[in-house]
């Protein structure tokens, strides 16, 4: 998630696509989870870009490339224990809220 406090993610993908071998994959803190609710601007997270899916989507486009070549998901982090949030990310409308937006990019 070390993106999420860069100015400019833009020219920091860029130059994460250009050292990588075959892909890049990002963590992004998701701004519509649990987790944005009870953490954003506290603590370790003062200051992070907390990201939408859009946003995630437009980040993943600065490498160019078709929309198909890039993948995200979602994590969930329950608040009290993994169980929970285990038993929530296999229910399809809660893993669009997922804490951690994962992103994989195959730059082209």
């Amino acid at each position: 998630t070390s993106l999420c406090f860069v100015s400019d993610q833009c020219a920091a993908l860029r130059e994460m696509a250009r050292v990588a071998r075959h892909a890049v994959v990002l963590g992004l803190l998701n701004r519509r989870s649990l987790l944005y609710l009870l953490k954003h601007d506290r603590g370790a997270y003062r200051g992070a870009h907390w990201h939408t899916r859009p946003e995630a989507w437009a980040l993943a486009a600065c490498l160019g490339g078709r929309a198909s070549e890039f993948r995200l998901e979602s994590l969930l982090v329950w608040p009290g224990g993994p169980t929970a949030g285990r038993v929530l990310e296999r229910m399809p409308f809660a893993a669009r809220f997922g804490a951690f937006l994962g992103v994989a990019i195959c730059p082209s």
